[in-house]
């Protein structure tokens, strides 16, 4: 709760900011330095309603006092505010675009990576998916679990690619992302980790968890048969393509075809962490 006041805070903080720069660079209201009296430039406006506005809601306990200091400590939080601040007057509140947000830069080693990512969570948000609460994000691994508004299942691969691809991977043993066979070896290894559950690790996604096996040994069950999804975004435009894949990993139908709202600005933003 702490963080999303925080967030809160921060958001109508950064739009008084923007408001009050706008204004004086038109000339329409003249902001004076109390302690020099010398008329403050539109910069100089804007950095001081940044640094020293005022809280509009405040921490009622200690818990939500820490939640705060957590988020802003986050090292990616001072590029995601302004993202946010640009997103958030189109479809989506901000605390969600923030999670979006959050999402797609977890764990991604390059620009094109996040996009892909960021264009797979607007994906799932609009075909209502439920992220699996034991996935854990892997090198090597999907890059998303979860379960569909069937309550199925289903398995996500996410691509940023510079223009529209419809290409599918294959591993070293030439299986297709997404086909049965390729799910089943991905089961197979996970579950073999079982005596490393809670081994302090600092490969990626920390300590092997004993849910987090059970999810794959479910995978391994199944013959990895289960849903896959291919999400498709194109980093030069924002476009966004979901697809259906068989057991083959072939592709058999497009689910969705969309833009990502604020594409151009939320590029711009996130292009200053990589």
């Amino acid at each position: 709760m702490g963080g999303a006041k925080q967030l809160a805070n921060d958001f109508i903080r950064e739009q008084r900011s923007s408001q009050a720069e706008w204004m004086a660079d038109k000339g329409i209201v003249q902001f004076t330095d109390t302690t020099t009296g010398q008329v403050m430039t539109s910069d100089e406006v804007a950095q001081r309603y940044l640094e020293h506005g005022e809280d509009i809601l405040t921490f009622s306990n200690e818990a939500e006092l820490n939640g705060a200091e957590l988020l802003k400590e986050n090292r990616h939080y001072s590029t995601i505010l302004p993202v946010v601040s640009l997103a958030a007057s189109g479809f989506r509140n901000p605390i969600k675009y923030r999670e979006l947000l959050e999402k797609s830069i977890q764990n991604s080693r390059s620009l094109p990576e996040a996009l892909g990512k960021l264009g797979m969570e607007h994906a799932k948000e609009r075909l209502g998916i439920k992220d699996h609460p034991d996935y854990v994000d892997r090198y090597h691994g999907p890059d998303s679990m979860g379960f569909d508004k069937d309550n199925l299942l289903v398995e996500i691969e996410s691509k940023g690619t510079a223009g529209a691809s419809r290409a599918v991977g294959v591993n070293v043993d030439n299986m297709k992302q997404g086909s049965a066979a390729k799910n089943r070896k991905r089961g197979s290894q996970m579950v073999k980790k079982r005596t490393k559950v809670g081994v302090p690790s600092n490969r990626q996604g920390g300590p092997y968890k004993q849910a987090e096996l059970d999810m794959w040994q479910l995978v391994t069950d199944l013959q990895g048969n289960k849903r896959h999804l291919m999400v498709n975004t194109d980093t030069e435009t924002g476009r966004v393509k979901v697809y259906e894949q068989d057991t083959n990993g072939d592709i058999i139908d497009q689910l969705d075809d969309f833009i990502i709202d604020g594409y151009k600005d939320t590029k711009a933003h996130l292009s200053k962490l990589f």
